[in-house]
Parts: structure tokens; C-alpha cells; sequence
């Protein structure tokens, strides 16, 4: 099953992340089935990458906060939608996580309401 696939839950994310580890807390005390991508063990591709993106822009994935959007500069000069999907694609950290994804829907980050929203379970 594909993380396209209408039933299955996408996470992608990093352990040391706190909220990566809020979402699947979340998700483990609604008894949700996910399935999880470390990307800091195994980076995402340059296919897998595209594949998240779609139609949408690069920018809604860059996570500013992160040391590797301030070593590139882009806290100076924000990145173009293709700076910022190049750097992705040469560096996981830059995006923000989690993501989460349900068929062609996806939430980026920790929001709870938002999440429950995704599953179909408000709080």
C-alpha cells in the first residue's frame, strides 16, 4: 500500500523530534495503524520527496527553525520555491515535520485539531 493509498496513515518524521513524538503518542492512544518513515535513518528520496510535494509549493515543506535552512542562508534571503526543493532534496532536516498523509490529504507539522480532522476523529 502506497502513502496515496485512501486507508493508510503516512508518517514521516525524526525520532529526537518532540513533535514527531506528540503525533504518534496522539496516534497510538486513538489506536490509529501508520505506518512511520525515519527519515534520519533512511533519508527520503529524490523520488519519495516529489511524490509528498506534488502540486504543491516547495515552500510549504521548508521548516525555517531548522539550523540547516539558517546554514544555507535562507534566513537572509528566503529561498525560491526551487532553493528550497533543492535543499530538501540534499537535506532532510530542512523539512518540517511531521508529515502526515491520508490519501491526498496531508497535515505538516504538529496540530492536534488538525490531525484529529485527518483521522476523522474530533476531539
Amino acid at each position: 500500500m502506497t502513502a496515496s493509498s485512501a486507508g493508510c496513515l503516512q508518517v514521516y518524521g525524526k525520532s529526537t523530534c518532540s513533535k514527531c513524538s506528540r503525533t504518534i503518542e496522539l496516534l497510538n492512544i486513538l489506536g490509529v495503524a501508520y505506518d512511520y518513515r525515519e527519515y534520519s535513518d533512511r533519508p527520503l528520496t529524490a523520488a519519495e520527496i516529489h511524490q509528498i510535494i506534488g502540486d504543491r509549493s516547495p515552500l510549504e515543506f521548508i521548516n525555517p527553525g531548522r539550523q540547516a535552512y539558517k546554514d544555507r542562508g535562507f534566513d537572509r534571503n528566503p529561498p525560491t520555491a526551487e532553493q528550497a526543493l533543492q535543499g530538501i532534496l540534499e537535506d532532510n532536516n530542512l523539512l518540517v515535520r511531521p508529515i502526515l498523509i491520508r490519501g491526498d490529504r496531508m497535515v505538516l507539522g504538529w496540530d492536534e485539531e488538525a490531525i484529529r480532522e485527518l483521522l476523522g476523529r474530533p476531539a
